[in-house]
């Protein structure tokens, strides 16, 4: 899937299925199993030959989209945003911190 199109349908995705916003593991899955051929009987063997021929979308493409636009679009934000975001000044303070001894 590219980009272009890959952005609209997280936009979608997200305005639709709220539940996604917070959990990239599900947005992963669901995008995964629109871009399958068979998403009721394919077997883990046939999903794991095909991901590893580029058929599926890079999942940290996927994670990297959705923060991006709910980043720029608060609308598309979950009810973790802020969490993560106050969690990341932390991780940023004791990296930083970290740095010191390196």
């Amino acid at each position: 899937m590219n980009i272009s199109k890959q952005k609209d349908f997280i936009i979608k995705l997200l305005l639709t299925q709220p539940e996604l916003r917070d959990n990239d593991y599900q947005l992963i899955a669901t995008i995964w199993e629109y871009e399958s051929d068979n998403p009721t009987t394919i077997t883990a063997a046939d999903f794991l030959t095909d991901f590893g021929k580029g058929k599926y979308t890079n999942p940290e493409s996927i994670r990297r989209c959705r923060a991006k636009l709910q980043e720029e679009m608060p609308e598309l934000r979950g009810k973790k945003y802020i969490t993560r975001h106050r969690h990341q000044t932390d991780v940023i303070d004791q990296l930083k911190e970290l740095s010191k001894y390196i």
